[in-house]
């Protein structure tokens, strides 16, 4: 009887729950609905846009050629009130994409190229594309001026002619936009670019102004002052032609770091379970309408083990997992291990980083790690999920007599060691004697 007395409350505040979550929707939606969704601007139709492209084009190479303050461009984000700001786009876009070290990454629109040499700094292959061969030229002399730039990731950089990416088909794990799509005339034509220099499975990364933007003071003095396009990007609209261009999904990811609130410590606990949260989602909207981190999907989006957080094995000694051997000798220990995570674990034909090997640490019989880079074995190939093998270690008997352990583990190498992200790891203890 009070088992069943705890389920049916168990059910009835989990009723309640769904039942408060959804009024609370209801009200946030009402709410915002009355304050309407802003309109676009519309200073262009799409025929106008597309008549204008070479001149749009022209405007942004002037643009570049003729800036007075070379100097502020090669600074850029550093020299600038809002270089927070910029520092936090790229960080989502560049979590979002599921960047690792290792990737092959388009940055369209490049400009000087600074978004670039974040990514090579990462540690990414970098083409720094943009329709202003000026623009590309100091980007080029950023990357050299650098001391830290890694030169052997073969930075490039492409100018294209407004139509075509000089590239070959599925040349791009991941392409980059920061603020640079709305300034493109012939978006259909760009996203089937991007779509045919992308491979499958990749992933296309916008963070772009919003539905009024080419409204706002600061863009039409632009377009007076520049020529360059200022124009809107509208989500709906462009999910629908991403996705006509061939893209599988489109999505937006909701941040905004003017829409985020502060929150008095004593009062956090009290947010966290949803007091005051009408009043910061009207703020935080206020603000998406305003920019958008936009995500276009090339086919299925399947992890890498270049990224730590979707890495998981399960791994089990075969036989005995506790043996005697001869100090000095080779033992075999058949391993079973199970990719119980989201990523594919990447073989030897990739290359660092993310390649990943069976590796062990040796450890005391306390469980002290004695050798932490003790072994590795390499995989027969890419292993995807929920797929398993099974390989035999050849380990070499340590010279000292004793007992030691041996923990199994799995490593990305470059990346992590599995058991770092809180995946199982196996363990075989050895009792050593010396050889007679």
């Amino acid at each position: 009887m009070k088992n069943l007395t705890q389920i049916g409350v168990t059910y009835l505040r989990s009723h309640a729950k769904r039942l408060l979550d959804g009024l609370l929707d209801r009200l946030v939606v009402a709410r915002m609905r009355l304050k309407g969704l802003e309109q676009p601007s519309r200073r262009f139709t799409t025929s106008e846009l597309l008549l204008q492209t070479d001149s749009f084009n022209a405007a942004s190479e002037r643009y570049f050629a003729d800036h007075q303050d070379v100097e502020a461009l090669l600074k850029k984000p550093w020299n600038t009130a809002a270089y927070g700001r910029y520092l936090f786009n790229i960080g989502v876009l560049f979590y979002w994409a599921r960047l690792a070290p290792g990737d092959t990454v388009a940055d369209f629109g490049a400009g000087s190229c600074w978004v670039s040499h974040f990514l090579n700094l990462h540690g990414c292959r970098t083409i720094s594309i943009d329709v202003s061969p000026a623009a590309l030229a100091l980007g080029r002399r950023l990357f050299e001026e650098h001391s830290l730039t890694r030169w052997e990731l073969d930075p490039r950089f492409v100018p294209y002619d407004g139509y075509t990416i000089p590239l070959e088909e599925g040349a791009c794990d991941r392409v980059v936009v920061h603020d640079a799509f709305h300034h493109v005339p012939n978006q259909e034509q760009i996203l089937r670019e991007f779509f045919r220099i992308t491979k499958q499975g990749g992933i296309v990364a916008m963070r772009e102004p919003g539905r009024r933007h080419s409204g706002t003071a600061d863009s039409r003095r632009e377009m007076e002052t520049t020529g360059v396009l200022e124009n809107d990007i509208v989500v709906e609209e462009l999910g629908r032609l991403a996705r006509s261009c061939g893209f599988r999904s489109v999505t937006v990811v909701p941040l905004s770091l003017g829409g985020m609130a502060e929150v008095a410590a004593e009062d956090f606990p009290e947010f966290l379970v949803g007091r005051g949260l009408l009043r910061q989602w009207s703020k935080c909207a206020h603000f998406l309408v305003g920019a958008h981190f936009i995500l276009l999907y090339k086919g299925e989006y399947l992890s890498t083990s270049r990224r730590p957080e979707a890495l998981r094995a399960r791994i089990e000694v075969l036989g005995a997992a506790h043996r005697e051997a001869v100090a000095g000798e080779r033992i075999q220990v058949p391993v079973q291990v199970r990719n119980d995570g989201e990523a594919l674990w990447l073989g030897e034909r990739h290359g660092a980083p993310g390649v990943t090997r069976v590796g062990a640490h040796l450890c005391n019989a306390e469980g002290a790690t004695l050798v932490h880079d003790w072994y590795r074995l390499p995989l027969p190939g890419d292993v995807a999920p929920k797929r398993e093998e099974i390989l035999v270690l050849d380990l070499a008997v340590p010279s000292d007599s004793g007992r030691y352990v041996v923990e199994v583990d799995l490593v990305a190498e470059g990346v992590t060691w599995f058991g770092q992200t809180g995946s199982p790891t196996a363990k075989l203890t050895l009792d050593v004697r010396a050889a007679d």
